[in-house]
């Protein structure tokens, strides 16, 4: 006799999503919401930055770093893989900057544009993850490290 895990409900991975919103919002301080039609958890950019680049590249400047840099992993078929890193707010001047613009479009990487939505690792959603384990403060390097680490590759 073979056991068969019983496939998870619609109730139980809405149910899990508040949860994670929850977790979101207090332990990381991450203003996240849930889409009700999808299921899905997003956070506007904004108050949380992000920089989204080729998954080789954020890897290894993931392990470089001597901080801690939120990774989420995003799986989609048909298409590379990339990494969204999340970092403190972008300031203007960084957004502006020919010479972010360089390093970025050097590494096949972007800035997430302040007012875009940012998708967050959600249950039942396996196509995004954390990498390594959640954020479980508030804690976000700024943007500029993770710029400067990438210009210094």
């Amino acid at each position: 006799m073979s056991w068969r895990a019983a496939p998870i409900s619609r109730e139980e991975i809405s149910a899990a999503a508040v949860a994670q919103v929850k977790y979101y919002k207090q332990r990381c301080g991450i203003a996240a919401f849930q889409r009700t039609d999808s299921g899905l958890i997003f956070v506007p950019a904004g108050i949380v930055g992000a920089i989204v680049a080729p998954a080789a590249q954020a890897a290894n400047l993931v392990r470089r770093l001597p901080l801690v840099v939120p990774a989420i992993v995003n799986r989609q078929l048909g298409r590379r893989t990339t990494w969204t890193l999340l970092t403190a707010p972008v300031p203007s001047h960084l957004r502006r900057s020919a010479r972010t613009k360089e390093v970025l479009d050097r590494c096949g990487a972007s800035l997430v544009d302040e007012g875009d939505e940012i998708l967050l690792p959600s249950p039942g959603d396996p196509a995004h993850r954390w990498h390594g384990a959640a954020p479980s403060d508030r804690y976000r390097p700024s943007p500029v490290s993770i710029i400067a680490a990438l210009s210094s590759r």
